[in-house]
């Protein structure tokens, strides 16, 4: 149990600088995604096992609220952007590239589904 506390203290603060830093590539926007399922997923663990552990419970769940209230919403507002700019630049002739477009497009849909998944 004590490994998930651990890996759990650390993804919090990873999405507690993410709230800060925002890294504008897609790769670090699907790592910031992939920490707040990991440290969700943790969570629900330690919840569910002996002992009171509320400091460190506590801290996770407000940097997810944090990632899925404000930081989630950015990113995908980043994303419509990132995608519409791309798509200018292929049809104008503007030197766009459709793997670029194709990489914004599959990060659109994994952040589409994580937000279909806060809804459920």
């Amino acid at each position: 149990m004590e490994g998930l506390v651990d890996e759990m203290i650390r993804g919090t603060r990873f999405l507690e600088a993410a709230a800060v830093g925002r890294g504008d590539g897609v790769d670090e926007m699907i790592s910031m995604y992939h920490v707040s399922i990991s440290v969700s997923s943790i969570l629900a663990t330690i919840e569910q096992g002996p002992g009171s552990m509320s400091s460190e419970a506590g801290s996770a769940r407000r940097a997810l609220e944090r990632f899925d209230g404000k930081v989630h919403p950015e990113i995908m507002g980043r994303l419509d952007g990132a995608i519409s700019r791309e798509r200018g630049l292929l049809e104008s002739g503007g030197g766009g590239s459709y793997d670029r477009l194709r990489a914004l497009m599959s990060a659109r849909e994994f952040a589409g589904q994580y937000g279909r998944n806060l809804q459920d």
